[in-house]
């Protein structure tokens, strides 16, 4: 029994030693004042912000549109269209958008303004004309606009005339939009019986065209959509 208590008052006493002894310094590798590592913290700042959907970082997030490193640009960009539609202006959006070369912190800026952007913001993005890779991304930010209950002639026209584009995935967003959006489908019934004849029936557009085609349709468009079951 003394013996235990031997070593226990032993264990004590060095640690209590120990814990006296300053911990040596950590020699400085000065990583936080590399550009590099400035830039992914920024970055991750920014996709944080995402989640925490606090409306007083917009005008910071605003700012971080103009960062020098695209994937701060890109995650800014994300993170603004988390936030609630009516805490973030379009237009600077739009000017970002405007001079952005980077792919990804375009789709994410064309994206933001699916989700918070208003009518006038929809008018100026179809004016703006992004490139032709950028379509699909377009596609599916006037389907978010039209959920938002936002929605004109010119979107319309833009989205029968891409039910037919080149890329599928252009296609596929475009019949995604007419099949969500109630006020795009109304009334193109036709239209929409004509994209499903010039498409294959493996084509990612196609069950978007037979949903909507379901809702407008007339009882003849349900042979129609017989035909894709064999």
């Amino acid at each position: 029994m003394r013996l235990w208590l031997a070593l226990l008052i032993l264990l004590i006493w060095s640690g209590a030693d120990a814990a006296a002894q300053p911990a040596p310094e950590r020699p400085s590798d000065d990583l936080l004042t590399r550009p590099a590592l400035q830039a992914v913290v920024r970055a991750r700042a920014a996709f944080a912000l995402a989640s925490v959907q606090d409306t007083t970082a917009v005008p910071a997030l605003l700012d971080r549109l103009k960062d020098s490193v695209p994937l701060v640009r890109t995650d800014a960009a994300l993170a603004l269209g988390q936030m609630p539609p009516s805490s973030v202006p379009s237009r600077p959006l739009l000017r970002a958008l405007s001079f952005e070369r980077d792919t990804r912190a375009q789709r994410h800026l064309i994206e933001a303004l699916g989700k918070t952007g208003d009518e006038a913001s929809l008018r100026r993005l179809l004016r703006l004309g992004p490139p032709p890779d950028r379509n699909p991304a377009v596609a599916l930010t006037l389907a978010r606009y039209g959920m938002r209950g936002i929605t004109d002639s010119t979107a319309t026209a833009w989205l029968v005339e891409h039910l037919s584009a080149d890329d599928p995935w252009t296609r596929r967003n475009a019949a995604y939009a007419m099949g969500r959006v109630e006020s795009l489908m109304a009334g193109r019934a036709e239209v929409l019986r004509t994209a499903l004849n010039n498409i294959a029936p493996d084509d990612p557009a196609a069950m978007h065209l037979l949903g909507a085609l379901g809702t407008v349709g007339t009882a003849t468009d349900g042979s129609r959509a017989a035909e894709w079951l064999r």
